[in-house]
């Protein structure tokens, strides 16, 4: 198979690293608009082939990943609709899809279009943040039209799966109400809660020194792209706003509580979401893949986090995140750890254990 990637940034970077890794195709074609992101690529055996233009080069592709912000993504397609045959599956990694389906409707039968969105990612940006692991164990998002054969997408399910992500198929019109409610509006609030902090903090910064913990893990998304984040309000501009009365409703429910002083209603708002939060711990699956997490109390001096990942590397156990904790309001110890499985996190209790390290698991 060969497979085509428009855009090798962080999610095109990573799939074609997936699709590299898996050997999911037996060659991979891709352009994008730096030249120095295509070499390296290349120098790294992650694509076959580039190309500076959307051209020729891609006539004799399976599938193509259109991995581009949400606004060129149209134009790229119809850019596509001349060059490859219809039996080749363009789809596109975008964040919103009922706006830009209705679009590629338009061009039926000359496009076989199934849009696609990977439900993972970083605040980073870039090829460079890309990885062969991002997209593993991630729901996979795949709205179809009344166009795509079953044949197309067996094939294109077929190939998610090798690449390790978890396909799901829904509606382009259910799809912006989910992504509105569980990953638009959360961004809208990371960045207004940044921005309240920024216009409450004074001269001696206080705010901006404290700010962590709790606010940072909440406030993460913010260092997201705003170029993509602005397109997305703007492609999903409906759903959001529906979403953001409902969102400002309860905001309402909140105040109300606080300026009356009802403790029952206030009980009763945290208790629910309390239930509803941890019971996302206790799927099989999600779309926030499961941590597998914990702590340990540790000196604040210089190579201890190189102390225990190179112990941890020797035993074999793959860490995926490891940082310092300067809040300790939802964690005890001073150096969090997250692993990719609870397998890597019983191995990792044990061989730290064995080294006397006083160690944290969060209930």
């Amino acid at each position: 198979m060969i497979v085509g990637v428009v855009g090798l940034g962080l999610i095109g970077g990573s799939i074609a690293k997936a699709l590299k890794k898996h050997k999911a195709c037996d060659f991979i074609i891709a352009y994008d608009n730096n030249t120095e992101t295509l070499k390296n690529a290349k120098e790294e055996n992650i694509i076959n082939e580039y190309t500076l233009k959307i051209n020729k080069s891609f006539a004799k592709c399976q599938v193509i990943f259109i991995c581009t912000p949400v606004d060129s993504i149209f134009g790229i397609i119809e850019k596509f609709s001349k060059i490859v045959p219809t039996s080749c599956i363009i789809t596109d990694v975008g964040s919103t899809k009922n706006s830009l389906a209705h679009q590629v409707n338009q061009l039926h039968p000359m496009v076989s279009y199934i849009g696609g969105h990977p439900m993972a990612g970083l605040e980073k940006n870039g090829y460079d943040y890309s990885s062969e692991i991002l997209l593993e164990n991630a729901y996979y998002l795949i709205t179809k039209s009344s166009f795509n054969t079953e044949e197309q997408m067996a094939l294109f399910q077929s190939l998610i799966k090798k690449i390790k992500a978890i396909p799901l198929i829904i509606s382009p019109e259910y799809h912006d109400y989910i992504v509105a409610s569980i990953s638009h509006i959360p961004h809208i609030i990371a960045s207004s809660l940044v921005n309240m902090v920024k216009s409450n903090d004074q001269d001696n910064n206080y705010m901006h020194t404290l700010a962590s913990g709790g606010f940072r893990d909440i406030t993460r998304i913010a260092s997201s792209s705003p170029t993509i984040w602005k397109d997305i309000c703007l492609h999903n501009s409906q759903e959001i706003q529906d979403n953001l009365k409902v969102f400002i409703n309860k905001i309402k429910i909140f105040e109300e509580a606080i300026i009356n002083k009802d403790e029952k209603t206030l009980l009763m708002l945290f208790t629910q979401s309390k239930e509803y939060r941890d019971s996302f711990d206790n799927r099989q699956t999600s779309i926030m893949n499961k941590i597998y997490d914990f702590s340990i109390s540790v000196e604040d001096k210089p190579g201890i986090i190189a102390d225990v990942s190179t112990i941890l590397a020797k035993n074999n156990i793959n860490i995926k995140n490891i940082g310092i904790l300067n809040n300790r309001e939802s964690y005890g110890g001073a150096l969090r750890i997250e692993l990719y499985s609870e397998e890597h996190r019983l191995q990792a209790l044990q061989v730290l254990e064995k080294l006397q390290y006083n160690i944290h698991v969060k209930e």
